[in-house]
């Protein structure tokens, strides 16, 4: 049903938007969000690069901040389908759909009664990116936007809101 409801609102959206992406634009910017996962703060660097005016290659590094003993890594290699609005041509969505690797490491509260030290292991997995952003370009050379991702994985599902900020060169 989830599903089935996001399809119907892509479909609405592509209806009144086009693809123009110029070939070639790239841009590198920041980002700052909030990870579900484990309730944190996130930061992370982003990059994108116009492969065609249809298909935008979107790799990106996160970092979750440590909250209820866990925090991770992220690594994002995401496609992005831009969709730019007639009016204001400077207003664009994208849907998302992209792999992770992510790799989350977990602290227990508990400490060992002999060493004092606390426990800590990893989990790290392959998952799947399905999102949709918002992207204002407010001058030729400088972006802002929002995005949210969710990364299906067997351990870790996680959804990350996202805003950034790009210079696009």
């Amino acid at each position: 049903m989830r599903f089935s409801l996001f399809l119907l609102m892509l479909s609405v959206v592509a209806a009144m938007a086009s693809a123009q992406t110029v070939r070639g634009d790239k841009s590198i910017g920041v980002t700052a969000g909030y990870a579900s996962h484990n309730k944190s703060a996130s930061a992370g660097l982003s990059f994108d690069y116009a492969f065609s005016r249809y298909v935008v290659v979107a790799p990106s590094v996160d970092i979750v901040f440590p909250h209820h003993g866990a925090s991770a890594g992220l690594f994002n290699f995401d496609l992005r389908v831009p969709l730019r609005f007639s009016s204001p041509a400077t207003v664009e969505f994208f849907p998302i759909v992209g792999v992770n690797f992510n790799s989350w490491k977990y602290t227990s509260h508990d400490t060992d009664p002999i060493t004092g030290d606390t426990t800590s292991w990893r989990s790290s997995h392959l998952g799947l990116n399905l999102g949709a952003g918002l992207q204002w370009r407010i001058k030729p050379t400088l972006k802002v936007y929002f995005q949210a991702r969710y990364t299906s994985t067997p351990d870790n599902p996680n959804t990350l809101l996202l805003l950034g900020i790009s210079r696009v060169f």
